[in-house]
Protein backbone atom coordinates (compact mmCIF):
# COMPACT_ATOMS: atom_id res chain seq x y z
CA UNK A 1 0.00 0.00 0.00
CA UNK A 2 1.16 3.45 -1.01
CA UNK A 3 2.16 5.95 2.09
CA UNK A 4 2.06 9.94 1.96
CA UNK A 5 4.63 11.42 4.05
CA UNK A 6 3.98 14.71 5.48
CA UNK A 7 6.81 16.39 7.42
CA UNK A 8 7.76 13.08 8.38
CA UNK A 9 4.77 11.94 9.57
CA UNK A 10 2.54 8.73 7.80
CA UNK A 11 -1.44 8.62 7.78
CA UNK A 12 -1.02 5.08 9.03
CA UNK A 13 1.54 7.21 12.64
CA UNK A 14 -0.70 6.12 15.79
CA UNK A 15 -1.21 9.98 16.27
CA UNK A 16 -4.52 10.82 14.81
CA UNK A 17 -4.31 14.34 14.75
CA UNK A 18 -3.88 15.83 10.96
CA UNK A 19 -1.32 17.81 10.48
CA UNK A 20 -1.44 20.96 8.47
CA UNK A 21 1.08 22.90 6.33
CA UNK A 22 2.79 26.43 7.30
CA UNK A 23 1.85 27.85 3.67
CA UNK A 24 -2.38 26.92 5.07
CA UNK A 25 -2.28 27.98 8.94
CA UNK A 26 -2.67 32.10 7.68
CA UNK A 27 -5.93 31.14 5.96
CA UNK A 28 -7.56 29.17 8.53
CA UNK A 29 -6.52 31.87 11.18
CA UNK A 30 -8.15 34.66 8.53
CA UNK A 31 -11.20 32.56 8.64
CA UNK A 32 -11.45 32.29 12.86
CA UNK A 33 -11.27 35.60 13.12
CA UNK A 34 -13.80 36.87 10.61
CA UNK A 35 -15.93 34.14 12.67
CA UNK A 36 -15.33 35.82 16.26
CA UNK A 37 -16.13 39.15 14.57
CA UNK A 38 -19.69 38.65 12.75
CA UNK A 39 -20.84 36.60 15.99
CA UNK A 40 -21.45 39.80 18.21
CA UNK A 41 -22.88 41.29 15.44
CA UNK A 42 -25.24 38.64 14.69
CA UNK A 43 -26.17 38.62 18.46
CA UNK A 44 -27.00 42.28 18.29
CA UNK A 45 -29.20 42.00 15.09
CA UNK A 46 -30.99 39.72 16.36
CA UNK A 47 -31.38 41.87 19.79
CA UNK A 48 -32.33 44.59 17.57
CA UNK A 49 -35.24 42.99 16.28
CA UNK A 50 -36.48 41.58 19.43
CA UNK A 51 -39.22 45.01 19.75
CA UNK A 52 -38.91 45.63 23.47
CA UNK A 53 -40.45 49.05 23.68
CA UNK A 54 -43.80 50.68 23.74
CA UNK A 55 -45.27 53.92 24.65
CA UNK A 56 -46.84 54.25 28.57
CA UNK A 57 -50.18 57.18 28.64
CA UNK A 58 -50.62 56.97 32.15
CA UNK A 59 -53.22 59.51 34.03
CA UNK A 60 -53.69 58.69 37.77
CA UNK A 61 -55.80 60.51 40.17
CA UNK A 62 -54.68 62.70 43.14
CA UNK A 63 -52.84 60.64 45.86
CA UNK A 64 -51.84 57.96 43.42
CA UNK A 65 -48.81 56.83 43.03
CA UNK A 66 -46.45 58.17 40.23
CA UNK A 67 -45.72 57.12 36.77
CA UNK A 68 -42.07 56.46 37.77
CA UNK A 69 -43.58 54.26 40.91
CA UNK A 70 -45.70 52.21 38.14
CA UNK A 71 -42.78 51.64 35.78
CA UNK A 72 -41.15 50.35 38.67
CA UNK A 73 -43.65 48.09 39.91
CA UNK A 74 -43.75 46.62 35.84
CA UNK A 75 -40.11 46.31 35.45
CA UNK A 76 -40.15 43.76 38.95
CA UNK A 77 -42.19 41.50 36.99
CA UNK A 78 -40.87 42.38 33.45
CA UNK A 79 -37.24 44.34 33.38
CA UNK A 80 -36.94 44.04 29.15
CA UNK A 81 -39.59 46.02 28.65
CA UNK A 82 -38.38 49.95 27.74
CA UNK A 83 -40.91 52.90 27.57
CA UNK A 84 -40.40 55.24 24.72
CA UNK A 85 -41.60 58.88 24.55
CA UNK A 86 -42.29 58.91 20.55
CA UNK A 87 -45.13 57.43 18.69
CA UNK A 88 -45.09 53.51 18.84
CA UNK A 89 -46.52 50.52 17.70
CA UNK A 90 -48.34 49.69 20.91
CA UNK A 91 -49.42 52.19 23.65
CA UNK A 92 -50.14 50.88 27.69
CA UNK A 93 -52.85 53.02 28.19
CA UNK A 94 -53.06 53.33 32.41
CA UNK A 95 -56.26 55.17 34.60
CA UNK A 96 -57.42 55.74 37.47
CA UNK A 97 -60.10 57.62 38.92
CA UNK A 98 -62.65 57.77 42.03
CA UNK A 99 -66.22 55.81 42.01
CA UNK A 100 -68.57 55.10 44.33
CA UNK A 101 -66.30 55.66 47.40
CA UNK A 102 -63.52 53.18 46.25
CA UNK A 103 -60.61 53.60 43.59
CA UNK A 104 -61.47 51.90 40.17
CA UNK A 105 -58.31 51.40 37.57
CA UNK A 106 -58.77 50.89 33.88
CA UNK A 107 -55.79 48.76 31.75
CA UNK A 108 -55.50 48.60 28.05
CA UNK A 109 -52.90 47.89 25.00
CA UNK A 110 -53.63 50.05 22.24
CA UNK A 111 -52.14 47.81 19.27
CA UNK A 112 -52.75 48.37 15.23
CA UNK A 113 -52.90 45.17 14.37
CA UNK A 114 -55.54 44.74 16.37
CA UNK A 115 -59.12 45.31 15.79
CA UNK A 116 -60.47 46.58 19.42
CA UNK A 117 -58.69 47.14 22.49
CA UNK A 118 -60.03 44.65 25.48
CA UNK A 119 -60.06 46.96 28.44
CA UNK A 120 -59.59 45.58 32.71
CA UNK A 121 -60.85 46.99 35.34
CA UNK A 122 -59.89 46.94 38.94
CA UNK A 123 -61.59 47.92 42.24
CA UNK A 124 -60.05 48.64 45.19
CA UNK A 125 -59.82 49.81 48.78
CA UNK A 126 -56.99 52.35 47.97
CA UNK A 127 -55.03 53.52 44.78
CA UNK A 128 -52.00 51.90 45.76
CA UNK A 129 -53.41 48.64 45.67
CA UNK A 130 -55.43 49.19 42.14
CA UNK A 131 -51.84 50.25 40.51
CA UNK A 132 -49.96 47.59 41.88
CA UNK A 133 -52.90 45.24 40.31
CA UNK A 134 -52.51 46.82 36.87
CA UNK A 135 -48.77 46.82 37.13
CA UNK A 136 -49.25 42.84 37.58
CA UNK A 137 -51.53 42.52 34.81
CA UNK A 138 -49.99 44.95 32.55
CA UNK A 139 -46.47 42.44 32.92
CA UNK A 140 -48.57 39.08 31.56
CA UNK A 141 -50.05 41.20 28.98
CA UNK A 142 -47.00 42.95 27.59
CA UNK A 143 -45.30 39.48 28.07
CA UNK A 144 -47.83 38.08 25.34
CA UNK A 145 -47.82 40.98 23.14
CA UNK A 146 -43.54 41.23 23.29
CA UNK A 147 -43.86 37.51 21.99
CA UNK A 148 -46.76 37.53 19.01
CA UNK A 149 -47.57 41.21 19.02
CA UNK A 150 -50.29 40.46 16.04
CA UNK A 151 -52.53 39.37 18.71
CA UNK A 152 -54.52 41.25 21.23
CA UNK A 153 -52.03 40.94 24.15
CA UNK A 154 -55.04 41.68 27.40
CA UNK A 155 -57.23 39.62 25.44
CA UNK A 156 -54.71 36.59 25.40
CA UNK A 157 -52.85 37.38 28.76
CA UNK A 158 -53.54 34.30 30.27
CA UNK A 159 -51.02 30.96 29.45
CA UNK A 160 -51.66 28.74 26.57
CA UNK A 161 -53.39 25.57 27.40
CA UNK A 162 -51.78 22.86 27.91
CA UNK A 163 -52.53 18.97 27.07
CA UNK A 164 -51.52 16.18 30.53
CA UNK A 165 -51.68 12.74 30.14
CA UNK A 166 -53.67 11.00 32.53
CA UNK A 167 -53.86 7.15 33.39
CA UNK A 168 -57.11 5.06 32.22
CA UNK A 169 -58.11 4.61 35.52
CA UNK A 170 -57.53 8.45 37.53
CA UNK A 171 -61.32 8.22 38.14
CA UNK A 172 -61.97 11.29 36.27
CA UNK A 173 -64.47 12.62 33.91
CA UNK A 174 -63.76 12.94 30.35
CA UNK A 175 -62.41 16.57 29.82
CA UNK A 176 -65.70 17.81 27.75
CA UNK A 177 -67.73 16.28 30.77
CA UNK A 178 -66.00 19.38 33.39
CA UNK A 179 -67.54 22.63 33.42
CA UNK A 180 -65.45 25.16 32.68
CA UNK A 181 -64.10 27.46 35.55
CA UNK A 182 -64.92 31.04 35.42
CA UNK A 183 -62.53 33.64 35.39
CA UNK A 184 -62.15 35.85 38.51
CA UNK A 185 -64.06 38.74 38.19
CA UNK A 186 -61.50 41.66 38.90
CA UNK A 187 -64.35 44.21 38.54
CA UNK A 188 -65.66 43.00 42.32
CA UNK A 189 -64.46 42.74 45.05
CA UNK A 190 -66.84 41.15 47.42
CA UNK A 191 -66.16 38.22 50.09
CA UNK A 192 -68.41 35.76 50.58
CA UNK A 193 -70.86 36.77 53.36
CA UNK A 194 -71.22 34.36 56.59
CA UNK A 195 -74.38 32.36 56.66
CA UNK A 196 -77.38 33.95 58.84
CA UNK A 197 -77.39 32.57 62.42
CA UNK A 198 -78.64 33.64 66.08
CA UNK A 199 -76.87 35.57 68.45
CA UNK A 200 -77.26 35.79 72.29
CA UNK A 201 -76.00 38.72 74.07
CA UNK A 202 -76.05 39.85 78.09
CA UNK A 203 -75.33 43.30 79.31
CA UNK A 204 -75.37 46.06 81.97
CA UNK A 205 -76.35 49.69 80.91
CA UNK A 206 -76.94 53.10 83.09
CA UNK A 207 -79.77 54.72 82.40
CA UNK A 208 -81.14 57.90 82.94
CA UNK A 209 -85.34 58.37 82.99
CA UNK A 210 -86.82 61.54 82.79
CA UNK A 211 -90.58 61.10 83.38
CA UNK A 212 -91.45 58.11 84.95
CA UNK A 213 -91.04 59.94 88.71
CA UNK A 214 -91.12 63.51 89.94
CA UNK A 215 -87.51 64.18 89.44
CA UNK A 216 -84.82 62.49 87.27
CA UNK A 217 -82.91 59.28 88.46
CA UNK A 218 -80.85 56.42 87.46
CA UNK A 219 -80.79 53.09 86.95
CA UNK A 220 -78.95 49.81 86.21
CA UNK A 221 -80.66 47.82 84.49
CA UNK A 222 -79.59 44.21 82.85
CA UNK A 223 -80.69 43.02 79.61
CA UNK A 224 -80.63 39.90 78.03
CA UNK A 225 -80.81 39.79 74.24
CA UNK A 226 -81.63 37.31 71.19
CA UNK A 227 -81.11 38.77 67.56
CA UNK A 228 -80.99 37.44 63.77
CA UNK A 229 -77.60 37.85 62.63
CA UNK A 230 -77.55 38.93 58.79
CA UNK A 231 -76.85 41.27 55.84
CA UNK A 232 -80.30 42.46 55.13
CA UNK A 233 -81.94 45.15 56.63
CA UNK A 234 -84.44 42.63 57.66
CA UNK A 235 -82.74 41.74 60.52
CA UNK A 236 -85.35 40.95 64.01
CA UNK A 237 -84.45 40.87 67.50
CA UNK A 238 -85.93 40.81 70.63
CA UNK A 239 -84.21 42.60 73.93
CA UNK A 240 -85.48 41.83 77.94
CA UNK A 241 -84.46 43.87 80.55
CA UNK A 242 -85.60 44.94 83.89
CA UNK A 243 -85.01 48.18 85.82
CA UNK A 244 -85.36 49.81 89.20
CA UNK A 245 -84.95 53.45 90.26
CA UNK A 246 -86.07 55.81 93.09
CA UNK A 247 -86.87 59.65 93.46
CA UNK A 248 -88.70 61.63 95.99
CA UNK A 249 -89.99 64.84 96.31
CA UNK A 250 -90.88 67.29 99.06
CA UNK A 251 -93.11 70.45 99.81
CA UNK A 252 -93.95 72.37 102.74
CA UNK A 253 -96.80 70.26 104.21
CA UNK A 254 -95.22 66.87 103.18
CA UNK A 255 -92.98 64.64 100.67
CA UNK A 256 -92.82 61.13 99.40
CA UNK A 257 -90.07 58.15 98.31
CA UNK A 258 -91.11 56.68 94.74
CA UNK A 259 -89.97 53.95 93.87
CA UNK A 260 -90.14 52.92 90.24
CA UNK A 261 -90.06 48.79 89.03
CA UNK A 262 -90.81 47.82 85.23
CA UNK A 263 -89.95 45.00 82.92
CA UNK A 264 -89.24 45.94 78.98
CA UNK A 265 -89.70 44.57 76.16
CA UNK A 266 -87.69 45.73 72.89
CA UNK A 267 -89.13 44.30 69.59
CA UNK A 268 -86.75 45.60 66.59
CA UNK A 269 -87.42 44.45 63.00
CA UNK A 270 -84.60 46.17 61.47
CA UNK A 271 -81.25 46.52 61.50
CA UNK A 272 -78.35 48.12 59.86
CA UNK A 273 -75.20 46.30 59.94
CA UNK A 274 -71.33 47.69 58.81
CA UNK A 275 -68.73 46.27 60.61
CA UNK A 276 -68.00 46.26 63.58
CA UNK A 277 -71.18 49.01 63.53
CA UNK A 278 -74.89 47.97 64.26
CA UNK A 279 -77.85 50.14 64.54
CA UNK A 280 -81.00 49.07 65.77
CA UNK A 281 -84.99 50.84 65.86
CA UNK A 282 -87.37 49.30 68.47
CA UNK A 283 -90.76 49.15 69.20
CA UNK A 284 -90.77 49.43 73.46
CA UNK A 285 -93.07 47.90 75.93
CA UNK A 286 -92.83 48.87 79.77
CA UNK A 287 -94.99 47.19 82.48
CA UNK A 288 -93.99 47.56 86.27
CA UNK A 289 -95.51 49.60 89.42
CA UNK A 290 -94.93 53.05 90.62
CA UNK A 291 -94.77 53.11 94.25
CA UNK A 292 -95.29 55.85 96.63
CA UNK A 293 -94.48 56.20 100.53
CA UNK A 294 -95.29 59.18 102.51
CA UNK A 295 -92.74 61.66 104.16
CA UNK A 296 -93.18 63.82 107.03
CA UNK A 297 -97.28 63.10 106.89
CA UNK A 298 -99.12 61.69 109.54
CA UNK A 299 -100.64 59.05 109.29
CA UNK A 300 -98.05 57.63 106.33
CA UNK A 301 -99.76 56.43 103.70
CA UNK A 302 -98.79 54.11 101.28
CA UNK A 303 -100.16 53.60 97.32
CA UNK A 304 -98.57 51.71 94.50
CA UNK A 305 -99.90 51.88 91.00
CA UNK A 306 -99.35 49.83 87.66
CA UNK A 307 -97.02 51.43 85.33
CA UNK A 308 -97.81 50.71 82.03
CA UNK A 309 -95.91 52.65 78.37
CA UNK A 310 -95.53 52.40 74.85
CA UNK A 311 -92.66 53.95 72.53
CA UNK A 312 -89.88 53.93 69.79
CA UNK A 313 -86.75 53.26 70.55
CA UNK A 314 -83.25 53.76 68.89
CA UNK A 315 -79.77 51.61 69.72
CA UNK A 316 -76.33 51.87 68.28
CA UNK A 317 -73.69 49.00 68.95
CA UNK A 318 -69.55 49.11 68.05
CA UNK A 319 -68.16 45.58 68.86
CA UNK A 320 -64.79 46.23 70.96
CA UNK A 321 -62.48 42.91 71.15
CA UNK A 322 -63.94 39.57 70.35
CA UNK A 323 -67.53 39.07 71.97
CA UNK A 324 -67.34 42.60 73.90
CA UNK A 325 -69.24 45.46 72.79
CA UNK A 326 -70.25 48.70 73.91
CA UNK A 327 -73.26 50.89 73.25
CA UNK A 328 -75.54 53.87 73.13
CA UNK A 329 -79.49 53.57 73.23
CA UNK A 330 -82.57 56.72 73.29
CA UNK A 331 -85.97 56.10 73.64
CA UNK A 332 -89.35 57.83 74.30
CA UNK A 333 -92.20 56.29 75.28
CA UNK A 334 -96.22 57.58 76.03
CA UNK A 335 -97.88 55.99 79.94
CA UNK A 336 -100.74 54.61 79.54
CA UNK A 337 -101.90 54.80 83.33
CA UNK A 338 -101.55 59.02 84.18
CA UNK A 339 -102.18 58.80 88.23
CA UNK A 340 -102.03 61.99 90.50
CA UNK A 341 -100.00 61.77 93.74
CA UNK A 342 -101.23 64.12 96.43
CA UNK A 343 -101.50 64.75 99.88
CA UNK A 344 -104.49 65.97 101.83
CA UNK A 345 -106.51 68.21 101.28
CA UNK A 346 -105.24 68.83 97.80
CA UNK A 347 -101.53 69.15 97.70
CA UNK A 348 -100.37 67.33 94.44
CA UNK A 349 -97.08 65.88 94.81
CA UNK A 350 -96.33 64.14 91.24
CA UNK A 351 -98.58 63.63 88.17
CA UNK A 352 -97.49 61.23 85.03
CA UNK A 353 -96.47 63.28 82.09
CA UNK A 354 -97.65 62.32 78.84
CA UNK A 355 -94.03 61.67 78.35
CA UNK A 356 -91.38 59.80 79.56
CA UNK A 357 -87.65 59.18 78.02
CA UNK A 358 -84.49 57.76 78.88
CA UNK A 359 -80.69 57.97 77.76
CA UNK A 360 -78.80 54.98 78.69
CA UNK A 361 -75.11 54.07 78.01
CA UNK A 362 -74.36 49.85 78.33
CA UNK A 363 -71.77 47.21 77.78
CA UNK A 364 -71.95 43.67 76.95
CA UNK A 365 -70.52 40.44 75.50
CA UNK A 366 -72.07 38.57 72.88
CA UNK A 367 -72.01 34.47 73.69
CA UNK A 368 -72.92 32.84 70.63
Amino acid sequence: MKATWVKGLSKRSRDPTPRVRDDEQPVTRWRTCVTCLSLPLTLAGRLARADDSIQLDYLASTGCPSEHDFVQQLHTHLPRVRFVSQEESRTLVVRTEQHAGRMLGRLSVRNPSVASDTERIVVGDTCEEVVTSLAFIASIALERDLQTPTKDPVNDASPPDASVSLPTDAGLPPPDAMPPTPPPDLRTNNKPRPPDHWELAAGLDAQLIVGSSPSPFFTLPVFVELSRKTAHLLSPSARLRFSRGESSTHTQYGGADFTWTAGTLDLCPLAWRNSPLRLDTCIRTEAGALAATGTSVVPVYEATRPWFSLGLAARGRSLLAGPLFVEVEGYGAVPFVRDRFFIAPNTTLFRTGPLAFGLSLGAGVTFF
